[in-house]
């Protein structure tokens, strides 16, 4: 279908998978209002004036007007009530299989060790400090199992753990959050992103890899398509993998609609270059997807 298009473009979804009632504050909602913004021009430009008729900017009332269809970034439940108070149909995931395949602990699970060692899901905050202290001299990123946008993570050294960062450790653990995804800190070379669409009956296609940058905090900043040459061919057969194995995972917890991985190229101690093929799910829409990636597939058009 390549009617208009009505987005919902509910950017702090994270927040509503953690919090159910989760209200934003008055600066979430600038930050995101922000973000919607500008992704409503890339959209415009990107699908056209008109077929982008109306935009919903997350946490904005505005009418889906006479649209023919509604898009909405990610599967919450905030997204699921206004889409069915503009009149339309609910085809997205069921909220609760998108909050449960978003969180870390799932992605963990699929991750390859080798692949990455050090990085794991820790439930509890002795284990954190336990794998900190074992390694006191090197930077660790702690994260939570939701965020976006540099959000919920922080950079921890063992030998200067101080009463503010326990107590945010602690604070990972509670029932709402759930732990902490604990990484080494390296130096990337390449951050890079696969993203595709996931149907009910489990079929998918993908897109072509997109080239990522990021600010110091993990800040996305923006994307383009991977050149031509930029990833070898191990590293296209690894992701390609990884993604086709992420998408059964993804079938099987019930979830369909799109969905990205990333991965990075890295420099390891001894200098040599490896490649993580997962570092995180995004079972939604991502800004390195709808702008740089292949939309026709994101948007089930091809």
């Amino acid at each position: 279908m390549r009617g208009r298009i009505a987005w919902i473009l509910n950017l702090d979804a994270e927040f509503a998978w953690l919090d159910g009632a989760h209200a934003a504050s008055p600066r979430l909602r600038s930050t995101v209002r922000s973000l919607a913004e500008g992704l409503r021009a890339v959209m415009r430009r990107r699908l056209g004036e008109d077929r982008v008729r109306v935009v919903l900017p997350a946490l904005d009332g505005s009418s889906a007007g006479g649209s023919e269809r509604i898009e909405v970034w990610a599967a919450t439940s905030p997204a699921r009530d206004l889409v069915l108070r503009l009149g339309g149909e609910w085809h997205a995931a069921a909220p609760e299989v998108a909050a449960q395949v978003n969180h870390r602990a799932f992605a963990a699970g699929l991750m390859e060790p080798e692949e990455f060692p050090g990085a794991c899901f820790l439930t509890g905050a002795s284990q954190v400090v336990a794998v900190l202290r074992h390694r006191p001299r090197q930077p660790f990123v702690l994260k939570r199992p939701f965020g976006f946008s540099g959000r919920m993570r922080k950079v921890v050294v063992g030998a200067e753990l101080g009463p503010a960062e326990r107590t945010w450790i602690e604070a990972s653990m509670s029932e709402s959050q759930g732990g902490l995804q604990v990484e080494p800190l390296v130096e990337r070379e390449l951050d890079v992103a696969l993203h595709g669409l996931l149907q009910p009956g489990g079929a998918h296609r993908f897109g072509s890899p997109v080239v990522s940058d990021y600010d110091e905090r993990g800040a996305w900043l923006g994307a383009r398509p991977a050149r031509p040459g930029e990833l070898d061919p191990l590293e296209l057969d690894a992701l390609a993998g990884c993604a086709e194995r992420v998408a059964v995972a993804l079938h099987g917890a019930g979830y369909h609609g799109p969905f990205g991985i990333d991965a990075f190229r890295w420099c390891a101690s001894d200098g040599s270059r490896r490649f993580r093929t997962l570092v995180e799910i995004n079972a939604r829409h991502t800004m390195a997807g709808l702008v740089a990636g292949d939309l026709d597939v994101l948007l089930g058009e091809s």
